[in-house]
């Protein structure tokens, strides 16, 4: 009977081993294979998050940089004139003239075409100015020009003398360029946003 009881307990030790197997072969490896699967599929999840807030914040830095030049962007798109309606340009020029005490007559003019590209984005409009004043006086309305807030060209510059009447005449070698009365004609190109 010892035999018997002995071979028993090695059955029992061998069923219960078999049962423990047939238990983790049949339900914890499915688990552990579920619980693999779920990590790497929780790791790719983290891996989006992080980014898409990586994204994120590189939007929020272009949406800052957009905002801090926004102020740059619309001054520079005040530089350009309107080509539908340039009134505000003219006026402007009005107001150099007025500001440097001489006439001023503006017209549209026809550029000449350009060989060189120099500026093959932006497209322009030309007008001629004729202005008639002393020679000291045309000299600050070019400088006003110049300095306007408008992006410009000046394509060319003429300066005639105009006649005087005798009483306001120089003497003979005491020509004195500043009470010069002078008759100006400027050529400009006033570039225009193409995106207006």
């Amino acid at each position: 009977m010892k035999i018997n009881q002995k071979y028993k307990t090695i059955a029992i030790i061998i069923a219960v081993t078999a049962i423990i197997a047939l238990v983790s072969i049949v339900i914890i490896m499915p688990l552990a294979a579920t619980i693999a699967a779920d990590s790497a599929a929780l790791a790719q999840e983290k891996q989006k998050i992080s980014d898409l807030l990586k994204e994120a914040s590189q939007v929020k830095k272009s949406e800052t940089f957009y905002r801090t030049q926004l102020k740059n962007i619309e001054r520079i798109d005040k530089t350009f004139i309107n080509s539908e309606a340039p009134i505000d340009f003219m006026t402007s020029l009005e107001d150099s003239a007025a500001l440097s005490n001489v006439t001023i007559e503006v017209s549209p003019s026809q550029l000449p075409s350009s060989k060189t590209k120099e500026l093959p984005i932006l497209r322009s409009l030309g007008f001629q100015l004729i202005i008639e004043g002393l020679a000291s006086e045309c000299l600050k309305f070019l400088d006003r020009l110049e300095g306007s807030p408008y992006l410009i060209e000046i394509r060319s510059v003429n300066i005639v003398r105009v006649d005087q009447p005798d009483a306001l005449k120089n003497p003979p070698g005491a020509a004195s360029p500043s009470i010069s009365k002078v008759k100006t004609t400027i050529v400009i190109s006033a570039f225009i946003n193409s995106n207006r």
